[in-house]
């Protein structure tokens, strides 16, 4: 087994090795935190409260007509006018007459039949007309309906609507607080100070440098100090920034006492800044479950109102056939309306509790099982960070004091593409928009309570925008403002304007935008991957505007440009394809899709795998625990596994185990044929090749209980302390993290899918650039592995990039030739399929 300091320093290895290469592009994610996210959980609330105002009418109509049978007639009648959606007319708009009131009523119907759903409008609009011939029907049916038509509808909406209310509530507060966390460390003084003092440990002028990050960690507030110097001189773990800060102070305390190690000074500092980011991660990951949380109810809400609605619908209309014999003759004319409802709820719930519900469930565990690898890391860095302070030199020594190798090693910034994966949930690129996202923009005045303001900005072919609330489209509804549309307001044009790095003594991630008739606009990213997409993108446009004039004005988002050349290929192609973005033009509220599970709709994906059943005779035991027939699957292991292992798979992570169900999830063709390259015998003998050395393990069966097969399969993936380290003559191997890389690059120049899985296990990088071969990865070399022969059975070109994909391996890697992999593949001429895969990959 691994030491005791090995296992602390694991989770954050493994984090690290999460795979970048998401499902959908983060600014596509519907789940992450975004003007789109934000107005659509407020119309889908606002469509509960105007299902709950329904319900509640049809309910109340129904007490009405309970209550008084001699009025049996007018309540029917006003009841079918409810189920038709719409609410009865008063006297004085009768009198009134006025077209306007009949306007607001149609508004209305429209609200409430998108709020019930058209399936669900259909069903009561035959029970309203049912209702209209009735009219004057005996009182004794009220009773039929009060069971009915009152207390369950009801409490179906006030628990709905309550539930979606919290969940919205607990995903704002989530979402403010990750946000505090990220504004205050990215307009943190810290930072700068740290990046500007580098690794140099030797350098004459860095106790200098780390004097003065003191000084400004110190400014953050002196009670904040004061608060927790005390607290400073218990022993046990700290974990929070403010005890890092109390922390510092203390240290320089110490400094005034007795001379104290510069390299501890500065590990110690770099290892709370690395704390803080930590955290950071956590709340952002927190609050990306919290919103996936809420839009799991309201797509759960979707799918319950149709069996809800409809079985207390169904239950009225089979209470009138029952009790009006002499209106059987009417009521068998239904009864094919009915049947055919009937199987529509039945379809509705087996749709929800077999298909829905297991596969969000699913994707719910993979963010729980995110934050739960994140609190490990998280608590791991605060037991460095306690080790560092008491001196230790192992962990001093080991301590990276760089700021951004700190931000590599978190990984802070791939953390939005990690959890786009996990939701799987996808809305479509807004049309004509080149880049969008997030930015910080400075406010222009001298002194501002709020220097910084948060906007989403996007470009196109024309312009720069930001969007604001449309405030003609709001509403205002028991105090909430609901927002049906957003408005471009737009800053310059990108043929006028200019964008510049800003000075590097400022905040970080900042460029400028000049114009010719307004003033610089300074602009902050949301990190050095954001920065880079909005430079490159505002230059690529400019340079497209200048080449191509407006014949391209309004074009059609292009997927992905990876050069100016191919910006020039998409405008000309897409010139046609939608009208011009002006200012004040309203944008509609788009839907998201469901990649798992939505039917119907058109996305370009890859081919769907057919594999499945072979997959499951091959590998006919799960391998942890050899229980028969497994049916989920783990992309970047290759290997099956039961649904119990396969639960402990996803506590782990998607960044250690990417599961999917062979049943419930459609695999593409590349995934299965990887799968079926490695197999769970090909993938044991890697990840337990060195289980015989290891004393008092023993692998469970399917009999033993699920502590058992965690404590093993963590063992296994997460620790790999089951790997063979023993080398040919019989000692220990002294490869290192390099030689490991260096072995996974040979074994994909050779097309070996069992040599790269076996360097991957060891610890090798997906996206190791191999500096004697011009900076190419290894997703390269697959890409330009050419087939001996005209049989392509021993062809695993395909299989060997999947895997590389699976474990973190960017398509968009570039060489040292500015090539990506993609590009290689073209220039390389390779083969037709592997042009297709990689194709597909990058869009």
């Amino acid at each position: 087994m691994a030491e005791p300091e090995a296992k602390s320093a694991s989770p954050s290895k493994s984090i690290l090795e999460t795979p970048k290469d998401a499902a959908i592009d983060v600014e596509n994610s519907f789940s992450a935190e975004s003007p789109y996210f934000s107005s659509y959980a407020e119309n889908e609330l606002r469509s509960m409260q105007i299902m709950n105002e329904t319900l509640r009418d049809i309910s109340g109509r129904t007490k009405t007509f309970g209550k008084c049978g001699a009025l049996m007639a007018e309540s029917t009648r006003r009841l079918a006018l409810a189920c038709r959606l719409r609410r009865p007319i008063t006297e004085e708009e009768e009198k009134q007459g006025d077209s306007q009131a009949e306007r607001i009523r149609e508004i209305q119907v429209a609200e409430r039949r998108r709020a019930v759903g058209e399936d669900m409008t259909s069903l009561l609009g035959v029970m309203s007309e049912m209702l209209d011939e009735i009219a004057d029907a005996q009182v004794q049916m009220c009773q039929s309906f009060e069971a009915t038509l009152v207390t369950s509808l009801e409490h179906f909406a006030e628990l709905e609507l309550r539930a979606a209310k919290t969940l919205e509530h607990s995903a704002e507060q989530s979402s403010e607080t990750a946000e505090q966390l990220l504004s205050k460390y990215l307009n943190g003084r810290h930072a700068a100070a740290l990046s500007s003092n580098g690794n140099d440990s030797s350098d004459p002028g860095g106790n200098e440098a780390w004097n003065r990050f003191s000084e400004q960690v110190g400014n953050h507030g002196q009670s904040l100090l004061q608060r927790f110097q005390n607290r400073n001189k218990q022993n046990g773990p700290r974990t929070t920034l403010s005890q890092g800060i109390s922390r510092s102070q203390q240290s320089s305390q110490r400094t005034n006492q007795a001379p104290v190690d510069p390299a501890v000074q500065m590990a110690s500092t770099a290892a709370n800044l690395r704390l803080t980011l930590e955290q950071v991660r956590l709340a952002q990951a927190t609050a990306e479950l919290k919103r996936f949380q809420l839009l799991k109810h309201i797509v759960a809400h979707k799918q319950r109102r149709k069996f809800e609605i409809g079985e207390n619908v169904l239950a009225s209309l089979h209470g009138i056939r029952a009790y009006f014999h002499h209106c059987s003759d009417l009521v068998n004319g239904i009864v094919p309306t009915m049947n055919r409802f009937q199987v529509e709820q039945e379809t509705a719930r087996d749709h929800l509790e077999k298909k829905l519900a297991p596969s969000w469930r699913a994707r719910e565990t993979d963010i729980e099982g995110t934050i739960d690898g994140l609190k490990q890391v998280t608590k791991s860095a605060a037991i460095i960070v306690e080790a560092i302070s008491n001196g230790d030199k192992n962990y001093v020594e080991r301590q990276v004091t760089g700021l951004e190798d700190i931000e590599d090693k978190v990984q802070i910034w791939q953390l939005p593409r990690m959890l786009a994966d996990s939701t799987r949930l996808k809305r479509d690129p807004t049309p004509g928009v080149l880049v969008e996202g997030w930015l910080y923009k400075k406010s222009s005045q001298r002194i501002s309570l709020t220097p910084w303001n948060k906007r989403w900005f996007m470009m196109d072919a024309n312009g720069i925008y930001y969007f604001r609330s449309n405030d003609d489209k709001k509403k205002v509804v028991e105090g909430r403002t609901y927002v049906k549309s957003l408005e471009r307001v737009k800053i310059c044009d990108v043929v006028l304007c200019t964008v510049r790095e800003a000075p590097n003594e400022g905040p970080r991630f900042c460029f400028e935008v000049h114009t010719p008739s307004s003033k610089p606009l300074m602009l902050q990213a949301r990190g050095p991957l954001e920065y880079k997409k909005w430079v490159d993108g505002i230059r690529n446009g400019i340079e497209l505007q200048l080449v191509n004039g407006n014949q391209n004005v309004g074009r059609a988002p292009a997927p992905r440009q990876k050069n100016v050349g191919e910006l020039k290929k998409y405008a000309s192609s897409s010139s046609r394809d939608s009208s011009p973005v002006r200012e004040g033009d309203s944008v509609d509220l788009p839907e998201f899709h469901d990649i798992d599970n939505d039917r119907g709709k058109k996305v370009v994906t890859q081919p769907k795998s057919t594999l499945a059943p072979k997959l499951m005779e091959i590998n006919q035991t799960c391998a942890d625990c050899g229980a028969p027939n497994p049916d989920w699957v783990s992309l970047n292991l290759g290997v099956l596994v039961c649904i119990e292992c396969s639960g402990v798979h996803r506590s782990l992570g998607v960044h250690v185990s990417k599961v999917r169900s062979l049943k419930l999830d459609a695999l593409s063709e590349s995934e299965g044929k990887l799968v079926l390259a490695l197999g769970n015998e090909n993938a044991n003998a890697i990840w337990e090749g060195g289980v015989a050395m290891q004393k008092g393990w023993d692998k469970p069966n399917k009999d033993s209980g699920r502590k058992p097969k965690e404590e093993w399969i963590k063992s296994k993936y997460l620790w790999r302390g089951f790997i063979n380290h023993v080398g040919k003559d019989g000692l220990p191997s002294g490869d290192g993290e390099e030689q490991y890389c260096r072995h996974m690059y040979a074994a994909a120049q050779k097309g070996d899918v069992l040599g790269i899985a076996d360097a991957l296990a060891r610890g090798a990088t997906s996206t190791w650039q191999n500096p004697d071969e011009d900076g190419r990865t290894a997703l390269h070399e697959c890409a330009l592995l050419k087939a001996e022969g005209d049989s392509k059975e021993d062809w695993k070109a395909i299989e060997c990039a999947e895997l590389l994909i699976q474990n973190g391996a960017k398509v968009d890697a570039r060489d040292r030739s500015s090539h990506g992999v993609l590009d290689a593949a073209m220039v390389g001429d390779a083969e037709v399929e592997m042009i297709e895969y990689l194709t597909l990959k990058s869009a």
